[in-house]
């Protein structure tokens, strides 16, 4: 089926999405954490962020307000629970703005409107900020949490409380959390002994 023509970076960015993000997921594969992921672990949010980046190139032509939302900020959540280093956060969104500007450069030439340019940088620039905000404010939860469980294990001699203490330092400590079990081995069969977020069920 022929592809319509583009009017604009916006529109190449609609038209070529699926190029955009199975180029940019495959330049992704190589980074350390995400050699062993899927590639639905490793699209993630992208599909939907780079809608919104269309939305905030055309804003060049239209002057609308547009933002990424918290879509960075759910970006680095995951991030971080899948073992990501903000640095590599910060490649991957390189990647994906050099995804969009080399697939533009074979398909459409060297030729760039300059404000869409520059709000395609203003785009990006804003998810790298908002994603360092979360990141560091979740890592510092984490730390947070770790230091609770080490003063759980050395204030208590009680292995029910312990543990119990534990499971919730995860559970309000790690925003990527929101069920943590502790299943214990007795002989052959394990056994709940701590449980947070899944009480009811249990």
């Amino acid at each position: 089926m022929p592809i319509s023509p583009v009017h604009g970076l916006s529109d190449f960015i609609r038209v070529h999405r699926e190029d955009i993000v199975a180029d940019w997921a495959s330049r992704v594969k190589s980074l350390s954490p995400a050699r062993e992921m899927s590639r639905s672990a490793i699209v993630d949010h992208v599909p939907v962020i780079l809608a919104r980046v269309a939305d905030m190139v055309e804003a060049a032509q239209t002057g609308d307000a547009v933002s990424l939302g918290d879509l960075p900020k759910r970006h680095a959540l995951d991030r971080l629970g899948r073992g990501f280093d903000f640095d590599q956060i910060v490649v991957e969104f390189n990647l994906l703005r050099g995804a969009i500007l080399d697939l533009w450069a074979r398909e459409i030439g060297a030729a760039v409107d300059v404000r869409e340019l520059r709000h395609l940088g203003d785009a990006f620039d804003g998810a790298l900020a908002e994603s360092a905000a979360k990141y560091a404010s979740a890592r510092e939860k984490l730390l947070k949490a770790l230091d609770r469980v080490s003063e759980a294990a050395l204030g208590s001699a009680d292995l029910e409380k312990f543990l119990q203490n534990l499971v919730m330092s995860m559970l309000t400590g790690t925003e990527a959390v929101d069920t943590c079990v502790i299943l214990l081995r007795e002989g052959e069969i394990l056994r709940v002994r701590a449980a947070a977020g899944l009480e009811e069920e249990l």
